[in-house]
C-alpha cells in the first residue's frame, strides 16, 4: 500500500518554492520586505546583522 504525504511541500525543491514565491509577490524586493521584517521579529538576535 502506497502512502502519500499530506505535506504540500513534500517533493518540492527549495529553488522551485523560491521561484514561485518571487513570482507570486511580483519580485524579490516585495518578497524580501514582507518576510525579512517578520524573521527579525521572530528572531531579534539577527537584527544587528
Amino acid at each position: 500500500m502506497e502512502q502519500t504525504s499530506k505535506d504540500p511541500l513534500h517533493g518540492k525543491r527549495l529553488d522551485t518554492i523560491l521561484e514561485e514565491l518571487v513570482a507570486y509577490y511580483q519580485g524579490f524586493e516585495k518578497l524580501e520586505s514582507k518576510y525579512v521584517s517578520n524573521v527579525l521579529q521572530i528572531i531579534p538576535v539577527l537584527a544587528p546583522l
